[in-house]
């Protein structure tokens, strides 16, 4: 069987060589003669290469390169090799240069699928077990060929390409040609064959297909439209009209942009392209044979049947369209089979919650994959004009609140929830349902995640604290955010932590000129840095290692790279441990952020953005004080430079570090206990993408001097919040773990508040921002001061003396609002 296996591939490599020798033969010329007139030197490039049995020999290939490029330059070529000509450039991206390997094949030398032929001196590195890849000839194409087509873009980056390519690319060339030979039959040769077609012409191939298509649509419109004798007759006289309509439709094919969509991935868009493009061409046909037709002299139109017109459109619809859409069909039931030697997975049988956009998605991709191991039982969603009907096959049964009776009577056992808009109200009432029921519930990505282009069943995850408290998403003006950041200098400071890694993250969607990430933990910097390069492999990323406490540091990276703005996100934000650490806060928060203004003052940094707290708002603590004593120092800023300063207050972020969020699930995960402050203690609370979304949109609004205040929503008890997460966990509070109260700690209040009694609070036309307006209460001189002040006594760690100042700045903003308002 090997053997005529054997035969049938040699039979075959001498037949498609030989037609193609010869059909090719002028394409083969008119190359010849480009390369000649291109560039001086031979035609034909002769590479050492080995072969079947290790045999050498000389694989031809069009010449793409200078003359003598081997002894000007490396073996190995990389992406922008300036060694390429500019014809050779373009023979190379339709591998039009290989064609003369043709003979290759022709001669005995190679075969068209095959391993990749290697130089020699790569050869000479193979193990015993590579080796092998020796027994067969050579290939033209092959897996290894397919599969790293883009070779010398992977070698681009390269310090030593050939290093790079002895040690990685190589060895996962020849794995995949030693499997390729295990299993390789004449049917498997076809199909790489096919495959490299498919590759390299692409839509090309359209072409040819729609010339057969129109053609045979021509001749079966006068087949239907006359009978058996008549037809051989009205056909030998209006054959001619053939080509004026071929090169009406496909020039109207090319203009409306037939050739160059991707069938596979087609849609109801596709559809309506299809029959507009047939409608138009064959209306301009049928103008051209009416045109014909009047003309005062006879022509070889003139009698032409006009049903044939007709008639000739509906069946090129059918050929064209069908011929496009049998790859979206393809696609669409093509198994996704168990790899040999594995279990297919256990089938879930689950309910989908949400039969919008992302549940249609998810049920998409769970038929079309079998191997995500999900069985799919039903949709619910509320929308009474949804229910009843199928979608994928897959009914929509009932309403949400029918989730318990669907789940008995369908034998389901998981729920996954495709709602990533829904609030937080809606998720906490399906898990409480599901659990109710006995169900594991999943959840596919939230909004947050959905814009960054997460959608998908693999994705799905377990309900998480964020998802109870979601929020329904708030707009964002995109092109009011991307005309300050796209193409401009962004400083972040405090950039490795919560939010400012988050800004970093945020702000590189829109595609900065240069981000420059300026934080004093070195592990946190290295870790955000590392991943912005992962995702925007393309953004000028600058990290400096340095602290705000520096000002000639900041003064120095003001002045090398210029922001045009600067999101200050440095900052100590632990509330009880900078009750002890009076100076540090003192000299982080309040000093440090002065350094700040300054710098950007003398380098014209046209827009500023400070982080502030709710714990700024009428402050008890040494954090909110120093976080109040910042706000001020900012307003004054923008006052005094007439630029966009701006402060933005919002509550807690979940998942901060120092959070009460980590705390609680380490606790949880140790069994327990939970400790809680207060029964009653409430806080603000937002996700960490959703507080940096409204962050940017409050930047673009601000004009100077502002201070914006997010939308929070309520408070939330700390208590509720703790047994949210237990639940979570499959346990329920007290019971299985116990929560205890503990106390306020230093500097806590039981509840926070986001504006002053004094501060006038109006709308900013955004739904989820507001601004707080009041007048500065300390004056700039004095401030300046009393700063002056707080920064000596932290230097000398006078303490006490420290935390009476900022009680005193708290009591001099109170008497100033009083004196003013009396």
């Amino acid at each position: 069987m090997s053997q005529l296996d054997a035969a049938l591939r040699r039979l075959l490599d001498v037949i498609v060589a030989l037609t193609g020798l010869v059909l090719l033969s002028p394409v083969l010329l008119g190359i010849a003669f480009g390369v000649r007139l291109t560039s001086p030197g031979p035609i034909l490039y002769r590479s050492r290469r080995v072969g079947k049995d290790g045999r050498p020999f000389s694989l031809l290939k069009f010449r793409t390169m200078v003359a003598d490029a081997d002894r000007i330059g490396p073996g190995i070529t990389i992406e922008q090799d300036p060694r390429i000509t500019p014809f050779g450039r373009w023979l190379r991206a339709h591998r039009l240069d290989e064609l003369p390997q043709l003979w290759n094949v022709l001669v005995g030398e190679m075969s068209l699928v095959g391993p990749r032929p290697e130089d020699p001196r790569y050869v000479a590195h193979y193990s015993l077990e590579q080796r092998r890849v020796l027994e067969a000839r050579p290939g033209i194409t092959g897996p290894a060929q397919i599969t790293f087509r883009n070779e010398p873009e992977r070698l681009r980056h390269a310090a030593d390409p050939e290093a790079d390519y002895l040690r990685e690319i190589m060895p996962a060339k020849l794995a995949l040609d030693l499997a390729y030979l295990q299993r390789r039959t004449v049917w498997s040769d076809l199909g790489l064959l096919f495959n490299t077609l498919r590759i390299y012409a692409g839509n090309r191939l359209l072409v040819l297909l729609d010339l057969i298509s129109l053609s045979v649509s021509y001749v079966f419109a006068f087949a239907i439209r006359f009978d058996n004798v008549m037809f051989f007759d009205q056909l030998a006289l209006y054959w001619p009209v053939l080509f004026p309509l071929l090169a009406i439709k496909l020039l109207v094919f090319e203009q409306l942009g037939l050739y160059r969509r991707l069938w596979r991935y087609a849609s109801v868009r596709e559809l309506l392209a299809v029959v507009w493009a047939v409608l138009l061409s064959s209306t301009l046909g049928g103008l051209l044979i009416l045109l014909l037709w009047v003309w005062p002299t006879p022509t070889f139109v003139t009698g032409f049947p006009r049903s044939v017109i007709a008639i000739d459109a509906m069946l090129t619809l059918l050929l064209v369209g069908g011929i496009r859409f049998a790859a979206r069909w393809r696609q669409e039931v093509r198994a996704w089979p168990t790899p040999l030697g594995r279990e297919p997975p256990i089938r879930r049988r689950a309910l989908i919650v949400g039969a919008g956009e992302a549940g249609v998605m998810a049920a998409r991709e769970m038929v079309r994959n079998p191997n995500l191991g999900y069985q799919l039982l039903g949709f619910l969603d509320d929308d009474p004009d949804k229910q009843g009907l199928h979608i994928h096959g897959v009914p929509v049964v009932g309403p949400l609140a029918d989730l318990p009776h669907w789940a008995a009577r369908l034998r389901a056992d998981q729920v996954l929830i495709a709602m990533p808009t829904a609030p937080g109200s809606v998720v906490r009432r399906v898990v409480e349902l599901a659990r109710n029921a006995g169900l594991e519930v999943r959840t596919l990505p939230g909004y947050e995640e959905v814009i960054r282009g997460q959608v998908s069943v693999q994705q799905a995850r377990e309900v998480r604290l964020e998802d109870l408290l979601r929020r329904p998403p708030t707009p964002m003006d995109l092109e009011g955010v991307a005309a300050y950041l796209t193409g401009a200098v962004v400083l972040v400071t405090g950039a490795g932590g919560s939010i400012g890694s988050e800004i970093c993250r945020q702000v590189a969607r829109f595609g900065p000129e240069q981000l420059l990430l300026l934080d004093h933990a070195e592990n946190s910097l290295y870790q955000i840095e590392m991943e912005l390069r992962q995702e925007f492999p393309a953004l000028c990323l600058a990290p400096v290692v340095g602290s705000i406490r520096d000002s000639t540091k900041l003064e120095w990276v003001v002045s090398r790279y210029h922001p045009q703005v600067l999101f200050h996100a440095a900052a100590y934000k632990h509330v009880p441990l900078m009750e002890g650490s009076e100076d540090e806060a003192v000299l982080n928060n309040i000093v440090g952020t002065r350094h700040l203004i300054r710098a950007a003052e003398a380098g014209r940094v046209d827009r500023l953005v400070f982080i502030s707290s709710d714990k700024a708002v009428e402050p008890v603590s040494v954090m909110g004080s120093t976080k109040r004593v910042g706000e001020l120092l900012v307003q004054h800023a923008a006052r005094r430079s007439g630029r966009s300063y701006v402060v933005v207050r919002f509550g807690n972020v979940l998942g901060s570090r120092g959070s009460v969020v980590p705390l609680f699930q380490a606790q949880i995960a140790a069994g327990g206990p939970v400790t809680v402050t207060h029964p009653e203690a409430t806080r603000y609370f937002m996700t960490i993408p959703e507080a940096v979304r409204l962050v940017l949109q409050a930047a673009a609004l601000g004009q100077g001097g502002e201070v914006f205040v997010l939308d929070m929503g309520q408070p939330l008890r700390i208590y509720d919040l703790a047994c949210d997460l237990i639940r979570l966990h499959g346990l329920e509070p007290e019971s299985d773990i116990p929560i205890i109260f503990t106390g306020l700690r230093p500097g806590e209040r039981l509840h926070e508040t986001l504006y002053t009694a004094a501060e006038r609070v109006q709308p900013t036309g955004h739904p989820g921002i507001q601004v707080a307006t009041e007048e500065p209460p300390i004056p700039a001189e004095e401030l300046d001061l009393v700063v002056d002040e707080l920064e000596q006594l932290a230097g000398q760690r006078r303490l006490s003396e420290l935390r009476d100042l900022l009680a005193w700045v708290v009591f001099r903003q109170q008497v100033a609002r009083q004196e003013k308002d009396s």
